[in-house]
């Protein structure tokens, strides 16, 4: 059955097509809280609907046509007799029962309309964001006209309590005074007037816990209508009675007190006499008791009630004159016991009020109260403790901890005048670095206010020298006086715990003599027809991109349910390049609506296609963020990871405390100084200075005197694995990926909110959810881990003796590529060392061999066999010249073998064999044993003795 205003009008290509005309008009609610209820224009234009097609892509010439105020994307169809929203995916030929009475009058002659207005899940999710976001008077406002918004639409409640709305009127109310609370309670209660409503407030007992909590509240009319709104709730199924005990008992017992104390403290008139109250509150307690399902529960209800002194009130009322009917009439209908006891009274203290905060801050504050495990995927971070959320750097010195700055050094500032420096240098004192450097030297003639920790005296130099020898220019550390001795991590100074070394200082002497040298130079048509609105770069790009990617309608239904194997992430970065501007969705849409006969061109198509899609910015940028965490926290975590192991391998490596001593033996000796340390940014020089003999560098010098004093020692590159790794690592850049994974976590939760506007699914809403709130909890625990392991990064330079005033400026990745490489070249230089040194034991085996013949080595094994005389004839053969001739040579080799093959008896020691444990012979010695063995066998006589023969023959076959 067809509308009565149902035309039939013929297509370009005299197809017949379905249309309604009707009057079309907008309600301007784009603000919810600032709306009418008379739709525009009074005087309605006729717009002609084809039954055929979505009434979402008709949508947008309604839209042009009335020049209505909304958004395009939130825009939605009502009609007006019924108050039913039109599907905008379906068309209106499958929708026929909802037009129903729509061609009756409305009265007067007028006629009915469709309505253009804002969709539902938009106007629920504006009012959310109003009551978050505003304070004062706009927040008045908001609270008071939203009662009345909930009774001019009848579908919004139920929307509003499927977006969480209630969640927000609990938080808001909870840091509001009492007006806002009343304003509050007013929309609760045409909220629970809906049959949705009180079923959303029955699946959030959140909403019963709070009003439960405004009973104590000092103001009578919170009180009053808050426990009329319970009452209502009770009373509307039995099932809600346990629903309402679980909320009182969670209530009083995040407080500490017991059950059921804000109602008692109604009935014993804490705060003046109020006859209703106490009806209310006893007619609470008896619907309660009423609705319970088992004796159990009512059992404890009674005893809480009776443990805070219940039957001692009722009495009091009872026996007082001019009780109110009513209160007696309940207070009758409870049931008291004797037993009562005494409670203290208790007031309950308001919140201070805070900032308003936007629903993110909430989530972000609750998850960072609770924060999980100190653990990334398979990356454990558990060893970062409370002391390293404190940076030693920050400790606060009193008075007496902080003597002030030390005087400044000598001019001479190493102890001894320097000698003329090498020609590459120009000064003494090495010049200032470039900004950003990592290890700056500290500065010679002043020092920051307050970080002045008394130093240890270096004392008198520990040699003397006889020749001038070249210097290392290394920054020397003075141990100082740390105040900070809680922190076990820099409670010790490495220096300090170092062996002194013994080094050979004559030979030192001698390869690194300071000598003149001369500076080295150094040198310098037949296409169908299609309806094109794209300009040619722009629609080519597109079909370009087209062609590896899925077709568009699967890539719609994938965006919609953010399917990952429909779409991977380089689909979703190309398709981001390709939304379309609300000009081009202009263009496509009256391009097709002028030739609705016309097929679109692919690339209008697809943008026609991505248009119909709501919040598709938000989707996309939701759904990059959720397939690239991963990866960017596994970049984040790794390099953290292994900057943690990487201070645990250079605190625990003996091998560096070795190379660290010889070094520091030798540069002192070759400074002339007594230094107890030196800045580790001196080891990437280490390898440049070399003696003046052999031209051998200091680092093999260094690593030939750790070869030789620790045997046991390593390679060190092998064991500081974590060390390279981290100085390949920007941390600056780290620092700044991890900020901006926390900005695009939060930014996402505000995409989930405008996703969730335009009726996404409760399971993928759901999912989505906790997602994200599991990846803000992750983001949670690598911030923690970050600060703490920068803290530890900085504990452990105090530990290497860095002066702490220069901590700051240090550059991790240097620092650690410092390290590493110098590691590398001290593996390098070793294997060469050992090279040598095993060359050389082989040459000394070599020389041991080299010349000698055979008959030097076997003659001593040889004399044992022969006799004398033939001996003295083997020793006069073989005492000749080692070049022997060829006749010569051959005699020898006769000899030797004669005496290899000399038989048994002739042997002066006959050759002994260890026995076998068992007593082993072979298949024919056992035959012929038992033939050959007549002293053991008696011989036998007479008949018996042919039975034995036989017998014998027969054992024999047998062995045989």
């Amino acid at each position: 059955r067809s509308p009565p205003a149902m035309e039939l009008s013929f297509g370009g290509q005299g197809c017949i097509m379905a249309t309604l005309a009707c009057r079309v008009q907008f309600l301007d609610d784009t603000d919810p809280f600032n709306s009418t209820n008379f739709p525009e224009p009074s005087r309605p234009p006729l717009f002609t609907f084809r039954e055929d097609l979505a009434l979402g892509t008709q949508l947008a010439g309604v839209h042009r046509l009335l020049r209505a105020p909304h958004k395009l994307d939130d825009c939605t169809l009502q009609l007006s007799h019924n108050g039913a929203y039109l599907d905008l995916e379906a068309t209106l030929a499958e929708q026929r029962d909802e037009l129903e009475g729509f061609q009756d009058d409305a009265g007067r002659g007028k006629k009915h309309s469709i309505i253009l207005r804002t969709q539902l899940s938009v106007r629920v999710h504006a009012c959310i964001e109003k009551l978050y976001n505003s304070s004062g008077r706009d927040l008045r406002r908001a609270l008071f006209s939203l009662k009345q918004i909930f009774q001019d639409d009848k579908d919004l409640v139920h929307e509003f309590v499927m977006a969480e709305g209630l969640t927000c009127l609990i938080k808001v109310g909870a840091e509001a005074d009492q007006n806002y609370q009343n304003y509050i309670l007013r929309a609760l209660g045409q909220i629970m007037l809906y049959v949705d409503g009180m079923n959303g407030v029955i699946n959030h007992n959140e909403t019963i816990q709070w009003l439960y909590t405004l009973i104590g509240s000092k103001f009578r009319l919170v009180v009053k209508t808050a426990l009329k709104l319970l009452l209502v709730f009770v009373e509307y199924s039995e099932s809600n009675a346990p629903l309402l005990i679980q909320a009182v008992s969670a209530v009083d017992t995040k407080r500490g007190v017991k059950p059921w104390s804000n109602i008692m403290e109604i009935l014993e008139e804490k705060d003046g006499v109020d006859t209703e109250l106490l009806v209310y509150a006893m007619t609470l307690v008896n619907k309660t008791l009423s609705g319970l399902p088992d004796q159990d529960s009512f059992y404890d209800v009674v005893d809480c009630l009776e443990e805070l002194g219940i039957a001692a009130v009722s009495q009091r009322h009872l026996n007082k004159k001019g009780t109110d009917l009513d209160l007696v009439e309940q207070l009758n209908i409870y049931e008291v016991t004797a037993y009562t006891f005494c409670l203290a009274s208790y007031s309950l203290s308001e919140k201070a009020s805070a900032p308003p905060k936007t629903e993110s801050d909430y989530i972000w504050d609750q998850l960072m109260a609770n924060p999980r495990e100190l653990r990334i995927q398979d990356m454990d971070f558990t060893d970062l403790g409370e002391e390293d959320d404190v940076d030693v750097l920050d400790v606060d010195l009193g008075p007496r901890e902080a003597p002030g700055p030390p005087p400044p050094p000598p001019p001479t500032f190493l102890g001894l005048p320097p000698p003329p420096p090498p020609p590459l240098l120009d000064s003494v004192v090495p010049p200032p670095p470039v900004p950003g450097n990592l290890l700056a030297p500290p500065p010679v003639f002043n020092a920051p206010q307050g970080l002045g920790w008394p130093q240890v005296p270096r004392g008198q130099p520990a040699f003397t020298k006889k020749k001038k020898t070249i210097r290392l220019f290394w920054n020397e550390v003075r141990p100082f006086e740390w105040p900070c001795k809680n922190n076990r991590r820099c409670r010790e100074f490495l220096w300090s715990k170092l062996e002194p070394i013994k080094v050979d200082t004559s030979r030192l002497e001698h390869l690194f003599e300071s000598k003149s040298k001369e500076l080295s130079k150094t040198a310098a048509d037949g296409k169908r027809q299609e309806v094109i609105v794209l300009d040619p770069k722009r629609s080519n790009a597109i079909n370009i991109g087209l062609t590896v990617l899925p077709p568009p309608r699967t890539i719609k239904i994938a965006i919609l349910n953010f399917d990952e194997y429909a779409l991977n992430k380089e689909g979703i970065e190309k398709i981001l390049t390709m939304i379309p501007t609300e000009e081009e969705k202009q263009k496509i849409q009256e391009a097709q609506l002028a030739n609705p006969d016309v097929p679109l061109g692919s690339a209008e198509q697809f943008l026609l296609t991505l248009s119909s899609i709501s919040e598709l910015s938000a989707r996309l940028h939701l759904w990059a963020f959720k397939m690239d965490y991963e990866t960017t926290e596994k970049e984040v975590a790794e390099p953290l990871l292994d900057l943690k192991e990487g201070i645990d391998q250079l605190e625990n490596n003996k091998t560096l405390g070795f190379i660290l001593s010889t070094l520091l033996a030798i540069g002192n000796f070759l400074n002339g100084t007594n230094a107890k340390a030196f800045e580790l940014s001196y080891l990437e020089k280490v390898p440049e200075v070399k003696d003046t003999v052999h031209k051998q560098s200091l680092l093999h010098h260094v690593c030939t005197m750790v070869v030789e004093n620790f045997p046991d020692s390593s390679d060190l590159y092998s064991e500081i694995g974590a060390v390279t790794r981290s100085a390949k690592v920007d941390f600056d850049q780290l620092q700044d990926n991890l900020c901006q994974m926390e900005r695009r976590c939060k930014a996402s939760w505000d995409h989930l909110k405008a996703i969730a506007k335009h009726e996404m699914k409760p399971v993928l809403k759901q999912r989505m959810s906790e997602f994200l709130k599991d990846c803000a909890e992750r983001i949670i625990i690598l911030k923690i881990v970050h600060r703490r392991i920068i803290n530890r990064f900085h504990s452990f330079l105090l530990f290497m003796g860095h002066p702490p005033y220069a901590i700051r400026e240090v550059n991790i990745n240097k620092f650690c590529r410092i390290i590493s490489e110098f590691a590398l070249e001290y593996r390098t230089t070793r294997e060469r060392v050992l090279q040598q040194k095993q060359k050389r034991a082989n040459h000394r085996e070599r020389n041991k061999t080299r010349g000698k013949m055979i008959t030097d080595v076997i003659r001593g094994t040889l004399w044992l066999f022969h006799s004398s005389g033939s001996a003295s004839s083997w020793t006069m053969g073989t005492d000749e010249s080692p070049n022997v001739t060829d006749d010569a040579a051959d005699e020898i080799m006769d000899r030797i073998v004669k005496s290899a093959t000399q038989v048994p008896s002739q042997r002066v020691v006959p050759r002994e064999r260890k026995r076998s444990r068992a007593n082993r012979k072979s298949r024919k010695c056992l035959g012929a044993g038992v033939r050959d063995l007549p002293c053991l066998i008696p011989k036998p006589t007479g008949r018996a003795r042919g039975q034995d023969c036989d017998a014998a023959r027969s054992s024999d076959r047998s062995f045989s």
